[in-house]
């Protein structure tokens, strides 16, 4: 379905979609213009509240696992994925957008890009649920707020934007309420106040400081009882009786050097390893379909000095103490349930497994539509769909990771099954292998 600027339209309202790849992408005789995707995270406020809300090539991954940054396709395209099942309750509102790096100080601006457009489709099989194409009317703007997601409801809504501004990424980031770092600032202006904001696209000759906030164009108003969807135009104008809270820190929005990041997907339709890149962090998901049934994810972990440990439901890790594995939530129906591995090069093992609990009853792992996806932040993704139909096993292991490589690591499915009604869990030993049926019982409640 195509759609027009300033129209909204359902994205999940009567269909189930696990996860929406949004695809941008744009056409160009200048190969020199830099072109990058990102998204901005917001609240009711029409802010990032925190830096981690931010992702781009920097930050590719959101916490949640919600929204994920794919990297280039190709020099004319980039994708990000996005899980609404997984974003969090502050977040309202998710702006999409395009910009031109260091378009300013290079000449570069999107009057030289055209055909420019964003895709939805259903990650699952590759349809496309909606297309937005737009551009052709502008000129010297290096920033393009795309399109927004919105909350309404229980669902999630696309509202077609397809505005231009001055200013490229810093000035989108700094509309959204994220302090950018600036290489050459001293030590002195990094305590004073931010620097201005994004500058509209205008006709008009007004000095920069003069410039009204960004505004985007006025959007036919919602239906009744419809949350308005963000724009930089929406934040109130009038005095807040709240104290300003500006994120802790500053981003750094300097891009790497180097090769682009190409988006790769691989799946493991039956037991075997795969190597990927090593990155320094890396994420996991455990998805399953079935909303009467409880499965948990488990990350056993052998770290480099020998330590052996888990993290799950009932001791869910934290990023700054070690081994620096986070389980992002305790799910208790159908969803996901997603591990962060904040420092990979402090592992030399980690073996993710599933946990059906006893209240589940009986039935396969398969039934509930189970897989596990392992991704490492740079645009590959291992993906594990649970095949055999065994009906008595409250135990899985899934997948298993070996850091041990310099500068790849290797991916393993090994679906392996605990015996019949047997509640003991699995066991990862520091040598990298692992045990069935051996470790402790723990049995959970609803």
């Amino acid at each position: 379905m195509n759609v027009m600027k300033g129209q909204r339209t359902d994205l999940t309202k009567g269909q189930h979609l696990n996860e929406i790849t949004l695809e941008l992408g744009w056409m160009t005789e200048r190969a020199e213009i830099d072109i990058d995707g990102a998204a901005f995270l917001l609240s009711d406020r029409d802010i990032c509240e925190e830096e981690g809300d931010f992702v781009f090539y920097g930050q590719p991954i959101h916490a949640s696992g919600a929204i994920r940054h794919g990297g280039k396709v190709d020099e004319r395209r980039e994708v990000l994925t996005f899980v609404p099942a997984l974003v969090p309750e502050h977040v309202h509102k998710i702006a999409l957008t395009l910009t031109i790096h260091d378009g300013e100080d290079n000449g570069h601006f999107f009057r030289d890009v055209h055909h420019i457009y964003i895709r939805c489709l259903n990650a699952d099989n590759g349809r496309e649920l909606l297309k937005f194409e737009f551009g052709e009317e502008l000129e010297r703007e290096t920033a393009i707020v795309t399109a927004e997601l919105y909350r309404h409801r229980e669902e999630w809504k696309f509202a077609a934007i397809g505005s231009g501004y001055n200013g490229g990424l810093e000035a989108l980031c700094e509309s959204y309420g994220l302090d950018v770092a600036d290489d050459g600032e001293t030590e002195e202006e990094s305590d004073g106040e931010l620097l201005g904001s994004a500058e509209v696209t205008s006709d008009s000759e007004l000095p920069v400081e003069e410039v009204p906030p960004p505004q985007l164009p006025d959007v036919p108003g919602p239906s009744q009882n419809e949350s308005q969807p963000g724009s930089l135009a929406e934040k109130s104008t009038e005095p807040s009786t709240e104290p300003s809270q500006a994120p802790a820190g500053r981003i750094d929005i300097t891009k790497p050097t180097g090769s682009p990041i190409v988006l790769e997907k691989i799946q493991l339709s039956k037991p075997g390893s795969v190597s990927i890149r090593k990155s320094k962090s890396a994420m996991a998901m455990l998805i399953w379909e079935n909303p009467q049934k409880d499965l948990d994810l488990y990350c056993f972990y052998v770290t480099r000095s020998g330590t052996c440990g888990k993290v799950y439901y009932k001791d869910r890790g934290n990023e700054n103490v070690a081994p620096h594995i986070v389980l992002d939530r305790d799910s208790r129906g159908a969803g996901q349930e997603t591990i962060r591995i904040y420092r990979t090069d402090e592992l030399k093992y980690v073996l993710f497994c599933a946990y059906s609990a006893v209240s589940n009853g009986f039935g396969s792992f398969k039934g509930m539509k189970a897989r596990a996806i392992v991704d490492n932040g740079e645009g590959q993704r291992v993906e594990s769909w649970l095949q055999k139909k065994n009906m008595f096993s409250y135990w899985v292991a899934i997948a298993k990771i070996d850091f041990t490589g310099e500068d790849r690591m290797e991916v393993s499915q090994v679906e392996t099954y605990s015996r019949s009604g047997v509640e003991n869990s699995p066991l990862l030993y520091e040598d990298g292998r692992f045990e069935m049926n051996v470790g402790p019982i723990e049995f959970k409640d609803r």
